[in-house]
């Protein structure tokens, strides 16, 4: 009796009504750094509903290529029938704006979606990208991550994790060495750390083959970066990222 009781403060009613959009509530912004004219560009926003009646709805863009103004509002589905459980419900969504000329891009939370009123949340600023390619780099398709314990027994390791699609792909260990002033790891806001887990470029693909092959790379969290809370963005193949918040201990 208690436990189905437990289930069914947990998930909504199926048979609730059509849900109700509202303002998602936004506790943070985080501006991703490092972004070309030719990417996706993408901010990242955290919050916490007040109950599990609420699910991460569609988002909204608006441009101003003249000033250089971007403005967001992001929605969120509120299901007024049914049962659910009265606890804080945390969220993270990814809020893709889109290719963005070279330059420095003001941005902006539009709180109503039908209001006037604008909150500057940061700049983004992009550059101008070198080649033709989506991103600069080969990145791996990563899928989750790991804060674990270092040689020292402090959370600064961080594992990447994900699944190779084709049997030449290869983690590039050195790039640190090979490109002055490269990092896999940086910090490249107050808040926010920046994981480029970048492959070697596959230039013959004569002997590769179509593969599904799991992997785990540990990465080192540099030790001028103190022990906090980040979002840890993580880009992976195709312009797209991975995202999550998570704590590290100091050095």
């Amino acid at each position: 009796m208690g436990i189905e009781f437990v289930l069914s403060l947990l998930l909504v009613s199926a048979g609730a009504g059509s849900p109700v959009l509202v303002p998602a509530p936004i506790k943070n912004v985080y501006i991703p750094m490092g972004f070309d004219d030719n990417d996706i560009t993408q901010v990242v926003v955290e919050g916490s509903f007040e109950s599990a009646c609420y699910r991460a709805g569609p988002s909204h863009v608006w441009k101003d290529p003249l000033q250089n103004r971007i403005a967001f509002h992001l929605e969120a589905y509120y299901y007024p029938e049914g049962f659910c459980a009265e606890v804080m419900t945390p969220y993270l969504e990814v809020i893709d704006i889109g290719e963005l000329s070279k330059g420095v891009h003001q941005i902006f939370l539009r709180p109503e979606l039908q209001g006037l009123e604008l909150k500057e949340v940061g700049q983004m600023p992009v550059a101008e990208a070198l080649s033709e390619r989506r991103d600069e780099y080969l990145y791996a398709p990563v899928d989750s991550i790991a804060i674990v314990e270092n040689s020292l027994g402090r959370r600064r390791d961080l594992l990447v994790m994900g699944t190779f699609t084709n049997s030449c792909m290869r983690f590039n260990r050195n790039i640190e060495r090979e490109k002055p002033g490269f990092r896999r790891v940086s910090l490249t806001a107050q808040n926010l750390l920046e994981v480029l887990p970048v492959l070697h470029d596959i230039e013959d693909t004569t002997n590769c083959r179509d593969i599904e092959e799991a992997f785990v790379e540990r990465l080192s969290i540099p030790q001028h970066i103190q022990g906090d809370r980040y979002l840890f963005h993580i880009r992976t193949m195709s312009g797209k990222s991975f995202n999550k918040i998570d704590r590290i201990d100091h050095p």
